[in-house]
């Protein structure tokens, strides 16, 4: 009968183990960047299918459901995806619009209305905009105004 390898010999194969499997993983993601981006892909769309492979490869997922849903509903179900509720999270995105998927996802009420709004300000009107919302509440950021959407319904309330 053979003897079990001493405790420090187990522990290497399984740091030696768990270092392969992660090698593979890498490669295997940085193959499909690479690919994507030699494809024409943006960079942020070919991240998010890496992020997509990660996820989906180790899971048992129905691969035509998961083509199915398309690329974005799958990036915006990974991060909450498990083996458990996988059948469910396929089934939410099959029937919802990846808006209300992710307003589903963050607090599982769809049935709020949302409208989305469009603007089309020259200099001056964008500036007057901008001052309004910032009085009522709105703050800069990098990419526009963080909480206009409730800084404008506090000035239209002032209005009526």
């Amino acid at each position: 009968m053979a003897r079990p390898p001493p405790d420090g010999m187990r522990r290497h194969r399984t740091f030696l183990n768990r270092r392969a499997a992660f090698v593979r993983c890498r490669t295997r993601s940085l193959l499909l960047l690479d690919l994507a981006i030699k494809f024409g892909l943006g960079s942020r769309k070919a991240y998010y299918l890496v992020e997509i492979d990660r996820k989906f490869s180790t899971l048992k997922v129905d691969r035509a459901r998961l083509l199915g849903i398309g690329w974005t509903k799958a990036q915006i179900i990974a991060e909450h995806a498990d083996q458990g509720n996988i059948d469910d999270l396929l089934s939410k995105a099959e029937s919802h619009s990846a808006k209300e998927l992710q307003t589903i996802l963050a607090d599982g009420d769809a049935s709020r209305a949302q409208h989305c709004v469009l603007f089309y300000l020259n200099d001056d009107e964008y500036e007057l905009l901008r001052k309004v919302l910032q009085q009522r509440g709105a703050r800069p950021a990098p990419r526009g105004l963080h909480g206009k959407e409730q800084a404008l319904v506090k000035a239209l309330k002032e209005l009526e």
